[in-house]
């Protein structure tokens, strides 16, 4: 901890060590943050990605039996959770 109270991490596009709360790109687990996704960012897993266009959320990619797959939610939340299930 430091004087502030926020933790430190790495973050690579922040070049360097930032406080944890400061950082605009990352959350503490190391996803993409709402901002980075409305400034054209792209978070990868498991075959799919995750971005933003238009305010829309876009999950595309390949389900494990190889399938397209592209899905849009309107909210962060829910995309995030589509991503994990899947």
């Amino acid at each position: 901890m430091n004087h502030i109270g926020g933790k430190k991490h790495t973050c690579p596009l922040c070049s360097g060590s930032v406080f944890q709360r400061k950082c605009k790109f990352f959350n503490a687990d190391r996803s993409l943050t709402r901002y980075a996704l409305r400034c054209g960012y792209v978070q990868e897993k498991r075959a799919k990605n995750l971005s933003m266009e238009h305010g829309v959320f876009h999950i595309k990619g390949w389900d494990v039996n190889g399938k397209h797959v592209w899905e849009s939610f309107d909210r962060l939340k829910e995309a995030r959770a589509f991503l994990a299930r899947r």
